[in-house]
Parts: structure tokens; C-alpha cells; sequence
């Protein structure tokens, strides 16, 4: 008589968060955006220099701008190895990574001023601090706080077990709320599709560079 096989005790970060989360939408954006700013860290900062994570297709595989095929060529090398840490990352952040392409058509979007990072880009708009400063004058609510404790159970449950991922992953997606949360309090846009608060539109589209990538690629 075949045993019947005992219920994994593992949660889901999705299960965790429940009624945290109240967009669906909103919060899957978000957890994206988290994960492509891991990119360095996974990648190294030089090939970083040279490619962008840009979106998922309908598959869940991750689209990777290159800025030359020589960039593609090295990244494709190293490809097990960086699908492998992102799909841990993404496992943990409940962001679905089946596969990576790298493509070199999409070049424009690694030197686009529009879209490099945010913080950087949008304080030429509006005077925005560095990040530490941020986070001394932004206090969390306590519903992130408990996103970040849930998120980290996710990770270890979810067997990261590279402690400086699980502390990189936390990091990002604290800087994203603490982002997400000063917008907010000072009467930055909302984009109008993803509905997170953002330093600014695209002048033509009305939405933000994320979303725009969406719509032109």
C-alpha cells in the first residue's frame, strides 16, 4: 500500500500576505520591480552596465535588454546559474521565473535615460533624497513590516539558503516600500495601470517607464 505522502509545512508567501494584500495587481508589480533591482547583485555590476531585466512574458520567463550580442553571449553562458538564483529569488518573493531571454532588439531600454534608476532619474525632476534619508524620515506601516517578516519566512521556507540573497531581496523590497511610501506622502503621480505611486509619467503614454516598456516593446 503505497504511504501517503505527509503535507509539506512549508507556507506560501502568498498565504502569508492574504488579506495583506489588497491589489493584486499593485502588489505583483511590485514584487517584479524588486526582483529586476537584484539584477546587480546577481549579475555583477558590469555586465549590470550593459543589461536590464525589462519584463515577463505571458510564460513567466524573465526579458533581459542587452546592450551588444557580446553581452548576450556572456550572460547566455551564465545562464543556469543566474536562472537558478533568480528562480530561488522569485520562489520566495512568489514571482514566477520559468526561463530567461536575452535580447539584444531591446538594446534602447539599457541606455534610455527614462528608465535607468529610479531614484537617480527621478530626483532630476523633483528634489528627492538618497535613500538612506528616506529611510529615516519614512516610517513603515506596520502591514509592510509584516510583508517583509512574511517575506523573509517565505525565502528560508523556500530554501534560500544564501543569507547575503535572503538580506539583498529583503533590502530591495524594503527600499521599494520606503520609495512607494515617500511618493505617496509627497504628492507624487499615480500611474494610472499598475497604480503604484512614481516620481513621474511619460510625458506621452500618462504612465510610468515600467508600463511604458509594455506597451512599445
Amino acid at each position: 500500500m503505497a504511504q501517503r505522502r505527509k503535507k509539506s509545512s512549508f507556507t506560501n508567501l502568498s498565504d502569508v500576505l492574504g488579506p495583506l494584500v489588497a491589489d493584486i495587481k499593485l502588489d505583483q508589480r511590485l514584487r517584479e520591480h524588486s526582483l529586476f533591482s537584484l539584477w546587480p547583485y546577481i549579475v555583477g555590476e558590469n555586465l549590470a552596465r550593459l543589461s536590464r531585466p525589462v519584463f515577463f512574458d505571458h510564460a513567466g520567463v524573465m526579458v533581459v535588454a542587452c546592450s551588444d550580442a557580446s553581452c548576450a553571449q556572456e550572460l547566455s553562458l551564465k545562464k543556469i546559474q543566474i536562472q537558478d538564483q533568480l528562480y530561488k529569488a522569485g520562489k520566495g518573493m512568489n514571482v514566477k521565473v520559468s526561463g530567461l531571454r536575452f535580447d539584444i532588439k531591446l538594446a534602447r531600454y539599457v541606455k534610455d535615460e527614462e528608465i535607468k534608476d529610479p531614484i537617480k532619474e527621478a530626483s532630476k525632476v523633483i528634489n528627492i533624497p538618497d535613500i538612506a534619508e528616506i529611510e529615516r524620515e519614512v516610517d513603515l506601516k506596520p502591514e509592510d513590516l509584516r510583508e517583509l517578516e512574511a517575506l523573509k519566512i517565505a525565502l528560508i521556507n523556500d530554501e534560500v539558503t544564501d543569507p547575503k540573497l535572503i538580506d539583498r531581496i529583503l533590502m530591495v523590497h524594503k527600499r521599494e516600500l520606503n520609495l512607494r511610501e515617500w511618493y505617496r506622502q509627497n504628492g507624487c503621480p499615480t500611474c494610472p495601470s499598475c497604480r503604484l505611486p512614481v516620481a513621474r509619467l511619460h510625458w506621452e503614454a500618462g504612465v510610468c517607464a515600467n508600463c511604458y516598456i509594455q506597451t512599445v516593446r
